[in-house]
């Protein structure tokens, strides 16, 4: 959320829901076959209904397990599987995230100052991320300091990001989304971000 554009300096800030997209089963870019099968494509979790019968276009694949619209227990197994490469969430995963969207943002306005004409512009974004393991992960395993050697990846960044989606994922989950939309209304148009769900970037 970008409450001001001016160049090298916008006011910048983060909610904190995050929503992952997960392939159905392991792949690699090696092989060819996988390229082609449905089930290795990244789902975006929060658009399937829970126990659907119809995701990715596959009417025969069953889903007898709850899909939620993620974050907490998805980033709880992250952590859980790649802990021998130092996967923190909020130890140094999510700090990664921000230093690459202040960098993001602070560069466009920089390259369009001209974003910065409007005193009452107001911007939503949402980034597209990917997750690489870097450098030698066996190494960095054996090394005493056990840096993570997972850095994230900016894929794309759009404009006014689908909302209407996101409002069904709260409705399936209302404890852990509502107010989404006060949310960012509050922090886009009264400056008045939540502490506990809004934090500030730049």
């Amino acid at each position: 959320m970008m409450t001001s554009a001016s160049p090298g300096q916008p006011s910048l800030y983060m909610h904190n829901r995050t929503y992952f997209r997960i392939a159905e089963k392991k792949h690699s870019v090696l092989h060819a076959s996988d390229l082609i099968d449905h089930k290795n494509v990244l789902t975006a979790m929060h658009l399937v209904k829970e126990n659907s019968s119809d995701r990715e276009g596959d009417p025969s694949s069953e889903h007898d397990h709850p899909l939620l619209p993620v974050d907490y227990k998805t980033i709880a197994k992250l952590e859980s599987d790649y802990a021998d490469l130092g996967f923190d969430w909020n130890g140094n995963i999510l700090p990664k995230i921000h230093t690459l969207i202040r960098e993001l943002m602070v560069g466009m306005t920089r390259a369009y100052p001209q974003m910065g004409d409007s005193s009452i512009g107001r911007a939503l974004y949402g980034v597209d991320i990917m997750f690489e393991i870097t450098g030698d992960a066996k190494l960095s395993l054996d090394s005493a300091r056990n840096e993570c050697v997972i850095e994230p990846k900016l894929t794309e960044v759009s404009f006014c990001p689908a909302n209407n989606a996101i409002c069904d994922a709260y409705e399936r989950d209302d404890a852990l989304y509502k107010n989404y939309i006060s949310d960012v209304f509050s922090c886009l148009f009264l400056d008045k971000p939540n502490k506990e769900t809004v934090k500030k970037l730049l």
